[in-house]
């Protein structure tokens, strides 16, 4: 197949229905929860709300990402004028197949959906923050890039909240690092080697350890805090008091287990 660029008739008609895709209105109508979508030659920009992802799908704040992909690229089949007959990605076509019942994409590699495919590399971490793919009409190619990005939009409460547990006094616990700073939706921490060795000889890293589930728990006692709920890579967590820890109490039941699971115990372990 040959690719070339804008001012070329078949160019054209590929780009026309990118562009038309943008607009196409599904039955019932699906709003997509990006904020603002921007074409800029053969590039898509999405940019979000973290909110507006965490309320639409508060165990996975990127599901609704990949939910607008996919209807996206449904789009590209169903838009007016379509001229797309085929996907290229990672040198595997993906073509529409109408037996398939998703409201959003259809587009596939015998069994397997050019959706999952990119899923899958997001969540591996082979993508990050955008994909790009070839669309093709039979003869032509068109170069499509999806990139999207979230912006962070704590509310001031919540982040009163972090800042204020920064502060918040154990009366049995002294904090390792040397300072801690909150800025820019990020709660930094500086350590001094010299004290972590001081404090646990064999295992220095300990010190911060205990300092990050002193922290976490001092989001849920300071003063005026009203947070609920933590997630930690798509798993809700809820206050147990009933565990009895000096610090963090933030866990969720394991009903495979039939334990209380830590927050502190997954991210040590990780």
């Amino acid at each position: 197949m040959l690719v070339f660029t804008a001012g070329q008739p078949a160019f054209d008609a590929l780009d026309l229905t990118v562009t038309n895709a943008m607009a196409y209105v599904y039955t019932p109508v699906f709003d997509y929860l990006f904020e603002t979508s921007v074409k800029t030659d053969n590039n898509i920009h999405n940019v979000y709300l973290q909110s507006v992802l965490e309320t639409a799908n508060p165990g996975d704040m990127y599901a609704g990402i990949m939910n607008d992909m996919a209807r996206y690229l449904g789009a590209i089949y169903r838009a007016t004028s379509s001229v797309v007959t085929q996907i290229e990605y990672k040198d595997v076509v993906y073509t529409w197949d109408a037996l398939e019942p998703n409201i959003g994409s259809n587009w596939y590699n015998g069994l397997t959906s050019l959706v999952s495919v990119i899923v899958a590399d997001f969540m591996g971490g082979t993508l990050t923050d955008g994909v790009t793919l070839k669309l093709g009409d039979g003869t032509f190619n068109y170069y499509l890039e999806l990139t999207f990005e979230v912006t962070m939009d704590l509310d001031q409460n919540i982040i009163d909240i972090v800042e204020g547990a920064i502060d918040y006094v154990y009366v049995d616990y002294t904090y390792l690092a040397e300072s801690v700073v909150y800025e820019d939706y990020t709660v930094s921490s500086l350590y001094y080697n010299e004290a972590l060795l001081a404090a646990n000889p064999t295992d220095p890293n300990k010190g911060i350890m205990d300092d990050m589930a002193r922290y976490l728990g001092a989001l849920y006692r300071v003063t005026g805090s009203d947070l609920t709920t933590i997630i930690y890579k798509g798993q809700a967590y809820t206050w147990n008091e009933t565990l009895g820890l000096l610090g963090s109490n933030w866990a969720y039941y394991d009903e495979v287990f039939m334990a209380d699971v830590t927050l502190v115990s997954v991210i040590v372990d990780d």
